[in-house]
């Protein structure tokens, strides 16, 4: 009868809110009023239980789709008829029938380039902005408003090591394969302050985070010319020397040099062994991370490349190599001691 029938409906509708997924909260049914669905052939398709406080919708799930509940809870928008929030209990549901979520709508790109030239602690928020901006069509409009040459003056003239830093971060991220922005922050001016953070940055973690992105933008041959011509080979070899071997500086500074040393003719690297890069080179070869030896050696491996005896000669001092006679070893003898050196492990070292 009706009042069986009530009564069956609603033990129906509480054990479905039972077997929501563990963890989730379960709604409050107070005097619950039901409706039900049936198909053609008398099947209940769903179930809906309504009070003040929640609605449950569970439609049965079509013959070969995903049985599987899952559950939304959406509150309603202003203006909705609904008694109140809606939680979804679906089964194998199309995109279509599943509830909209809103998302934040992004920030507007000429108001980050206004507040990049603001105050410091506006300037912090603006650039925590950026680091999180990793849509390229929302880049490319930030730097159509201005914002890569406001990059460019935060990294000669901010008010402190920490935004440059972050600044000099958000380049290197940009410039991850794409050499339009690459291009755009040469254009812009960037790289010469970037080639004076590398030497004069008050941290050692704003030292590495500029020769991070110097590394990125040596990538391209123009940018290469401008950090030679800007003293960047020098302060690079600098920073490896001066560095902790484990930093970040130390692997940036390496991968930097190795990039301007592997991408280009021989001039870089006449250049490395004109600043008394051999030295540091073979040094760090046997200690720090893996990247920071790997890229040593293979810088090694171009400068003994060149064609002077007197770099062989160099670098077979630094890695204590002789050849026959005590002559200068040849370039395969001289690779294999760079082989030998680099895959040394450092503990095994200290131990003898």
């Amino acid at each position: 009868s009706s009042d069986n029938s009530f009564e069956l409906k609603t033990s129906a509708a509480l054990a479905l809110s039972r077997n929501l997924e563990d963890g989730q909260s379960r709604p409050s049914l107070e005097r619950p009023r039901s409706r039900t669905t049936e198909s053609e052939t008398g099947e209940v398709t769903s179930i809906s239980v309504e009070s003040p406080a929640i609605t449950i919708e569970d439609p049965a799930p079509p013959p070969g789709e995903d049985a599987t509940p899952t559950q939304q809870l959406v509150t309603p928008s202003p203006g909705d008829e609904t008694t109140g929030p809606r939680l979804f209990v679906s089964r194998g549901r199309s995109e279509e029938e599943t509830p909209p979520v809103v998302q934040p709508s992004p920030q507007d790109a000429a108001t980050l380039v206004r507040k990049l030239r603001a105050e410091e602690h506006i300037q912090r928020s603006a650039l925590d902005n950026l680091l999180e901006l990793t849509n390229k069509r929302k880049q490319g409009q930030f730097a159509r408003a201005g914002g890569i040459e406001a990059l460019c003056v935060i990294l000669e003239e901010g008010s402190s090591d920490e935004v440059k830093a972050q600044a000099a971060a958000i380049i290197q991220a940009w410039c991850v394969n794409d050499d339009a922005t690459k291009s755009a922050i040469g254009l812009a001016g960037g790289i010469y302050p970037l080639t004076q953070l590398v030497a004069h940055g008050v941290t050692e973690r704003t030292r590495g985070a500029a020769a991070g992105a110097l590394a990125q933008l040596a990538k391209l041959d123009d940018n290469q010319i401008a950090i030679t011509t800007s003293g960047g080979v020098a302060n690079l070899v600098g920073l490896l020397e001066s560095a902790n071997p484990s930093s970040d500086a130390a692997s940036m500074s390496a991968i930097a040099l190795r990039t301007l040393a592997c991408h280009s003719g021989s001039w870089n690297q006449q250049e490395i062994v004109r600043v008394g890069g051999v030295g540091p080179m073979c040094e760090k070869l046997g200690e720090g991370t893996s990247k920071s030896r790997d890229a040593c050696a293979a810088i090694l491996k171009r400068l003994i490349g060149l064609p002077s005896q007197q770099v062989r000669a160099e670098i077979a001092r630094s890695l204590g190599v002789q050849g026959f006679f005590g002559g200068t070893p040849s370039k395969a003898k001289l690779e294999a001691a760079i082989e030998r050196k680099r895959r040394a492990s450092p503990t095994s070292r200290r131990k003898k």
